[in-house]
C-alpha cells in the first residue's frame, strides 16, 4: 500500500477492481486484460500509482506480452504530452521499445 490522499481512493479502487476483474479472465486472455486495467493508472493523479502501472506494464511485455498497436499510439500520445509526468518517460520509452516488432531479416543473398 501507498500512502494516498482521500481523494485518491476513488482512483486506487477502480483499478484494483480492473485488476482484479483481469486476473478472473481466461489465461490466453489475461495479459491482454491486464494492460487494460493497468493503462489508465498512467494518467492517474498518485504519482506511485502511475509509476507501478508503468513498472507492471514494463514487466508485461519483457514477458512477451508487449502493447498492441491501439496501446502503443496511447503511449506515445503520453509521452509527448507536455502535462504527463517526466518520471514516467524512460519507462514508457522502453515499453515501446519492447513493444516495437524485431525488424524482418534482410534476404539472404545468393
Amino acid at each position: 500500500m501507498f500512502p494516498c490522499a482521500t481523494t485518491d481512493d476513488g482512483t486506487y479502487r477502480s483499478t484494483i477492481e480492473a485488476l482484479a476483474h483481469a486476473l478472473r479472465t481466461e489465461v490466453t486472455a489475461r495479459p491482454d486484460a491486464v494492460r487494460a486495467a493497468l493503462l489508465p493508472a498512467l494518467t492517474a493523479n498518485p504519482a506511485p500509482l502511475r509509476y507501478h502501472a508503468a513498472l507492471e506494464l514494463r514487466a508485461l511485455a519483457q514477458a512477451g506480452h508487449p502493447p498492441n498497436a491501439t496501446e502503443r499510439l496511447r503511449i506515445e500520445q503520453l509521452l509527448h504530452d507536455p502535462a504527463a509526468a517526466p518520471a514516467l518517460s524512460p519507462l514508457l520509452t522502453e515499453l515501446l521499445r519492447l513493444a516495437t516488432p524485431p525488424a524482418a531479416p534482410a534476404p539472404a543473398m545468393r
